[in-house]
């Protein structure tokens, strides 16, 4: 790692020589961790080395040799789809110089996940309310609350349905209210039935709907998940929106109520019904990163952790 007036650069040797430099370009992550991109020409690829969040540390960028310093995967668009709001194709200018690569237009790129990827173009609604300041209901805008169920799960599935499904467009194109399956050809098999051949990482979607809490009821993702605001770990806040559904009243609560203070199975709910497991997507070195899985359901082994830790808690 080096850093220089242009910016930063990772470089790699052999026999004590600097063999090929390239400079940090693109940064994609930030929470788990974070990984990176290089422009040659108007093609993009990845670094080869990352950064998770939980080991503090520098790793080999995941699926890379760990023999040699690799600089050849191209980034595409199903890449992008999630990480960015938008980029612009166009033909590769070196399109034989790897396989794989798809050019982009640099100053396209639209960075992050901006508002108009959940509401639609906002151009028009933009120029109205600049026009009519005084105007305080939205125009020319789609509300979120206005989809349905379907709609709204499918907004939400655009980023989280999984990499594993070949996608058919670009989502990009994406508007809320859209069929997804005009973009992204969902793999129906029998993995996406069982929730134990899901990543935790990728597809929240399918994780969630085979659950019987979904199944059960009418909830989506806005149920528990609020866009506009970071609750990022706040598991106790989580456990409150369950506790809207699993209570004495609806005779669904916790086997548990009575055993242990209201406080302490609150405390615990996510970890007992969503416990983090290792991604097989995101892996540092031996240790994939820790998600939740969005299957709620029992884990008996994850229980028995909770009890444990409980009772030594109670005891101290």
């Amino acid at each position: 790692m080096t850093k220089a007036d242009s910016g930063l650069y990772q470089t790699s040797y052999v026999n004590g020589k600097p063999e090929l430099t390239r400079r940090f370009d693109v940064i994609f992550g930030g929470v788990k961790g974070q990984t990176y991109a290089y422009w040659l020409a108007n093609e993009l690829f990845q670094l080869p080395i990352s950064y998770v969040a939980n080991k503090h540390s520098w790793i080999n960028s995941p699926g890379y040799d760990s023999t040699r310093a690799v600089f050849e995967r191209a980034v595409n668009t199903r890449c992008l789809d999630c990480h960015m709001s938008y980029a612009k194709q166009e033909a590769p200018e070196l399109p034989n110089f790897y396989s794989g690569v798809e050019g982009f237009e640099k100053n396209s790129l639209v960075f992050g996940v901006d508002c108009e990827r959940c509401h639609g173009p906002a151009a028009q609604h933009v120029k109205f309310h600049t026009d009519n300041p005084t105007e305080k209901k939205a125009k020319f805008i789609v509300p979120f609350s206005s989809l349905s169920r379907e709609q709204k799960i499918n907004m939400c599935a655009v980023c989280h349905s999984g990499s594993g499904s070949p996608i058919i467009k670009p989502t990009f194109g994406f508007k809320p209210g859209d069929t997804l399956s005009k973009f992204i050809a969902e793999n129906r098999t029998s993995a996406h039935i069982n929730y134990k051949f899901l990543d935790v990482h990728g597809n929240q979607k399918a994780l969630l709907e085979s659950s019987k809490c979904f199944i059960n009821s009418n909830l989506d993702c806005s149920t528990c998940h609020n866009a506009h605001v970071n609750d990022r770990d706040k598991l106790t806040l989580y456990a409150l929106k369950c506790m809207t559904c699993h209570s004495k009243r609806s005779h669904t609560y916790c086997t548990l109520t009575g055993k242990f203070t209201e406080t302490m199975l609150t405390n615990n709910c996510i970890s007992c019904h969503m416990p983090a497991f290792p991604s097989h997507t995101i892996v540092a070195g031996q240790q994939g990163a820790l998600v939740h899985t969005h299957h709620i359901g029992v884990y008996p082994e994850e229980t028995q952790k909770i009890l444990a830790y409980i009772k030594a808690k109670k005891a101290y």
